[in-house]
């Protein structure tokens, strides 16, 4: 009990009133439950037993004054009544569940305001920790990497025998030739992994001294692209080709370095990090052939010219052995340089190739047509790689995004390295493993599942494959895969990341499209031009029109690969002039509208957003006059 002292003191007065009644000047102390039950007189067992039960109420000041003034009148009254403390205390009960009950009614009647307050944090804080105990779980969940895709696709470069091989051939010749990746010096050996080498250039003297002295390397070259498998078996890691391999790719390691790669798991072996650096090696070749085809034509030798033409078709199909659709496309590169070969020989040197060989060439031609599908089909594997890396599997070819993806990277360092370009691991806040846990739950709810998520790439996988076998021009007025982002983007303010791998990695099959159409376009092009030479040695003139030409020199007479209509045939001073009339459908009477790199394309756009006016010419015998 409070001493009669210290309940007038203001202090105390001040301590038990509101706020505002003390800026009123009322200091009453009247929220002061202690001294409403010591004000009460009660006796010593009654006294004890309301102390103890607004105590323990967990209630407001002003509640627990409201509850001892209930109290302390209650059993003022059964006094009044005659009853004795004992009995009240034993008609009122366990002060403890009584405490609990009062408590209970009190905060019941609280305003509403404090209720949803109340409830919400409670239900705010439930929801926090099992959201956290997600992040907990899903932290535990790591990828199955159940496949090796990578040894799938070398079983068959590694089922050619050693002899069979083409590529130690490419190899050995390029190093007798002074090749090397990381040689940056004056020499042609550099000039040829800089760029293309043609007639005219300034090293051109220089560059045909060169393959004087080194006829037996090409010959070698020539050789190698005559084997039917080029047997190269790719790695994610250094340390497995050997050491020949790393001489002529520019590979310096120490051998630390080539040993701690070798320790590299499946775990750490990407498809898509797969090192392809025979690729460039064949691009070398491909300049070195058609460089030395330029030389044969100009002195002559038609037979070698002959031999370097279809040499690059050997190296094209080298290129494609793997099924990536980068060995695809350079695959078709270096085809365009055997086109263009084949363009220039028959402009300015049209006799040095016999009937039989200019029939030869269309027919090689023919069967070395590049295969797009297989290109594609490499794409979906290489997905199929990453989804099995960054989710698990439930085993029902579904599962959800781990959050280790490999022994130094989480998911999102992983991510952020992609969007770099040039990974910086720990270039993310998310590298924090606390952070990136808590992350793990939002996730997996805006970003699909394996399952929905290859199901995504497959359809537009399929669709691609299916639009590549079909004309351009039945293709035009289509909505572009491209669209797929965007349509998932306009669903919901988080569409762009629901298919998330999708968006990453899914080439841009539209943009193929037009290249497939400008190889085909061109391989008409070679045909009709082939043709055309055939029926002017024949009749010495050319013909009227492209339709005199089938079925003599060509089975059925090519159309335009943009339009669909037959190709516009002119000549002019004395030269054969095959062209499209490209996307704005017009006529321009063979006027080609060069790009800034010198390329005319069909679907070429200016500024305007309107079809590039010209035509698109894919065969003449006056380009290089």
């Amino acid at each position: 009990m409070t001493s009669a002292a210290s309940s007038d003191s203001l202090w105390r007065r001040i301590y038990y009133s509101r706020f505002r009644d003390v800026l009123r000047g009322r200091p009453d102390a009247r929220l002061d439950w202690r001294q409403i039950i010591a004000s009460a007189n009660l006796p010593t067992e009654l006294a004890n037993a309301v102390t103890q039960v607004v105590s323990k109420s967990r209630l407001w000041r002003s509640e627990k004054a409201a509850v001892a003034t209930e109290l302390a009148s209650h059993f003022q009254d059964g006094l009044e009544a005659g009853q004795t403390p004992e009995h009240l205390l034993m008609a009122f009960g366990d002060t403890q569940a009584a405490s609990q009950l009062i408590g209970r009614a009190k905060r019941r009647g609280r305003p509403v305001g404090w209720q949803i307050f109340h409830y919400g944090w409670m239900t705010a804080a439930g929801l926090a920790l099992v959201y956290v105990m997600l992040g907990l779980w899903m932290a535990t969940g790591r990828p199955t990497v159940r496949i090796n895709y990578l040894a799938d696709l070398n079983k068959a470069a590694l089922a050619v025998p050693e002899g069979d091989r083409a590529w130690p051939k490419y190899r050995e010749a390029l190093l007798a030739m002074g090749f090397r990746e990381d040689d940056t010096h004056d020499s042609p050996a550099a000039d040829f992994i800089k760029d293309d080498v043609k007639p005219g250039d300034a090293k051109w003297l220089q560059t045909t001294e060169f393959f004087t002295n080194h006829a037996d390397s090409l010959a070698m070259l020539r050789d190698a692209a005559s084997h039917e498998k080029l047997g190269f078996v790719p790695s994610t890691s250094h340390a497995d080709f050997t050491e020949k391999d790393r001489e002529l790719f520019g590979m310096h390691f120490t051998p630390e370095q080539l040993e701690a790669e070798k320790k590299l798991t499946l775990e750490d072996r990407w498809l898509i990090s797969t090192l392809l650096p025979d690729l460039h090696s064949l691009m070398i070749t491909a300049r070195l052939l058609a460089a030395d085809a330029h030389r044969a034509a100009e002195a002559g030798d038609g037979a070698i010219a002959y031999a370097d033409v279809t040499a690059l078709l050997g190296v094209s199909r080298h290129a494609q052995e793997i099924p990536f659709l980068v060995g695809v496309m350079v695959g078709d590169r270096i085809q365009s340089f055997a086109r263009n070969t084949i363009r220039d020989v028959l402009s300015e040197y049209p006799a040095l190739w016999t009937d039989s060989q200019l029939h030869d060439l269309a027919h090689k031609l023919a069967g070395a047509k590049i295969d797009w599908a297989r290109g594609i089909s490499g794409e979906r594997i290489g997905f199929y790689d990453c989804m099995q890396r960054v989710y698990t599997d439930n085993g029902n070819g579904d599962g959800r995004l781990a959050l280790r993806v490999s022994k130094d990277q989480n998911l999102f360092q992983m991510l952020a390295s992609v969007n770099q370009g040039e990974g910086a691991p720990g270039d993310t806040l998310l590298a924090n493993s606390g952070l990136a846990m808590l992350t793990m739950p939002a996730a997996n709810m805006v970003v699909a599942s394996r399952k929905e998520m290859l199901e995504a790439f497959d359809k537009l996988t399929d669709a691609a494959q299916a639009r590549i076998s079909e004309p351009y021009w039945k293709l035009r007025d289509e909505r572009p895969l491209d669209d797929f982002e965007a349509e998932e983007e306009k669903r919901s303010p988080l569409g762009q990341f629901r298919y998330l791998f999708v968006h990453l990695m899914l080439p841009s099959y539209d943009n193929l499209l037009k290249r497939i159409v400008m190889t085909n376009s061109e391989l008409d092009g070679v045909y009709l031009g082939l043709a055309l030479e055939l029926y002017h040695r024949q009749h010495h003139k050319w013909p009227e029109s492209l339709a005199e030409l089938a079925p003599q020199w060509l089975p059925e007479v090519p159309v335009d690969r943009v339009t669909g209509q037959p190709l516009h045939y002119k000549v002019v001073d004395d030269n054969p002039l095959v062209y499209s009339v490209g996307l704005d459908g017009k006529d321009d009477n063979g006027r080609s509208v060069p790009t800034e790199n010198g390329v005319t394309l069909p679907w070429t756009m200016p500024a305007d957003a309107k079809p590039a006016d010209g035509d698109w010419v894919i065969w003449t015998t006056a380009v290089s006059k």
